[in-house]
């Protein structure tokens, strides 16, 4: 979600319709020379030079009722988010 309100606060865009577009490029998969935005689990198999993550806190992703292999399966995503970066590895806590 702060994702989609820091993306929402430096859009040049008027409606819905360009906002949304918006945001599909920044998912695309060919991102080549530019930014590529993803979940730590498209991630997987990829490295960059520079890997910023978004709210490290989070991971691992700790709820109400999970069950052990499910805690186990986030400390391995865990694991894949600090992994990807080839040079620099940058922390990010949205204000």
């Amino acid at each position: 979600m702060a994702a989609l309100k820091s993306a929402y606060r430096v859009s040049d865009s008027d409606t819905l319709e360009e906002y949304c577009a918006e945001l599909e490029a920044l998912f695309r998969e060919s991102a080549e020379g530019g930014v590529t935005l993803c979940t730590v689990h498209k991630a997987k198999g990829l490295e960059a030079e520079r890997v910023f993550i978004l709210e490290p806190g989070k991971l691992p992703l700790v709820r109400h009722g999970q069950k052990d292999w499910e805690l186990e399966q986030e400390i391995h995503l865990r694991y894949v988010a600090l992994t990807r970066a080839k040079q620099e590895l940058y922390f990010i806590q949205p204000s």
